[in-house]
Formats: structure tokens, sequence, C-alpha cells
């Protein structure tokens, strides 16, 4: 998360979408800040979003991405907000690494706890093909064992759960928001 984006409209359809997914959450937050400054914008990210940041030092390429993502199992509503959005695949040491969080990750953090519920802010899309890229995506989570949907818009998140009554009830409770449902994406077993 690059600090001088914060508060822009993505923020904005963040707070909408994790308070009308649980409002009655306390939900968890690990900002993937890439900024050296990341302390100092923690305490206004967490008022505005209306979340607790758990991890606020900087992810850079030479982080040890395993200890960097070990988050207490008592966490069961998790937002993750990378720079750029989900990668698939194990974590690598490009370069560009610090702006993903990489599906092998989010698949960890999933299964860690069995009622955790993983938001995850995504615009890793090629341009025009935002639908088919969470779909792909989607479809490689189901293949791991994960339930999920997605949100598709300019901000696009996918939201991952081991326990598919868990992710029934969080897409339940978005599609009673009025969100037309053509902006949710699924896939079918």
């Amino acid at each position: 998360m690059r600090m001088r984006y914060f508060g822009d409209s993505y923020d904005i359809v963040k707070r909408f979408l994790l308070h009308t997914i649980d409002p009655e959450g306390s939900w968890a937050a690990f900002p993937m800040f890439t900024d050296s400054d990341s302390q100092r914008i923690a305490a206004g990210y967490e008022a505005f979003l209306g979340v607790r940041v758990i991890r606020s030092d900087t992810i850079q390429v030479d982080t040890v991405r395993r200890e960097h993502f070990e988050i207490s199992p008592h966490e069961h509503r998790l937002f993750v907000d990378p720079n750029t959005g989900i990668r698939m695949g194990p974590p690598t040491k490009a370069k560009s690494s610090p702006d993903y969080v990489f599906s092998e990750e989010l698949i960890r953090l999933c299964v860690a706890e069995p009622q955790r519920l993983v938001v995850v802010f995504d615009q890793s899309h090629p341009r025009g093909a935002e639908r088919e890229s969470l779909r792909r995506k989607l479809e490689a989570f189901q293949h791991q064992g994960l339930h999920g949907f997605a949100y598709s818009s300019h901000a696009g998140f996918v939201v991952l759960s081991a326990p598919e009554q868990v992710l029934t009830a969080a897409r339940n409770r978005l599609t009673l928001s009025g969100l037309p449902g053509e902006r949710i994406v699924v896939v079918q077993p």
C-alpha cells in the first residue's frame, strides 16, 4: 500500500465493502506498506477504514515473506491490502514482488483458521479482461479447496474462505446491500 494514495476513492470502496460484508466483524488489516514511513499513517489508516492494523512494517524484496505473513489464528476477519493485487503462484524475489500478495500466501492464511474470511484488494488484471482474470483466480483457489467470490469494479476485490458457509454469508450481506449482482463474480464447483 503506497501512502500517496491513502484516502483515495479506492479506500472509500474498501471501507464500504468490509463493513457491508461483516458489519459486526472486528477487521484485522494487513496493509502491505512499501513506503519507509508507513508507521506514520497506520493510525490514520485504521481510523479511516475502521480496521485494526496488525502489521505496519514495510514489505520489501528481501523480506522473509513466510514470517511476514504469520498472523494469529484468532484473527477471523482479515483484509489484505497490497499495492497491486494477487499474483498466482509461490512468492518470488522479483523487484515487483512487494506490490503483490501471492496465492500461496492467501491459501495459507485461509486454512490457518477454519472460520477466517479474507478480503484482498486486487487490481492485477489485464485491462478489459478484469472479470475473466478474476474468474481464473477464483477457479485456481477453488482447486486448492477454498471458496471465493470477487467484486468487479474499478476497485476490485477477491473474497476467500475455507468454509463455504462463511463465504456464503459474506456474499449474501453484500448482495443485500443493493450492490448490482453483475458486479459479483462467482465460479461454479
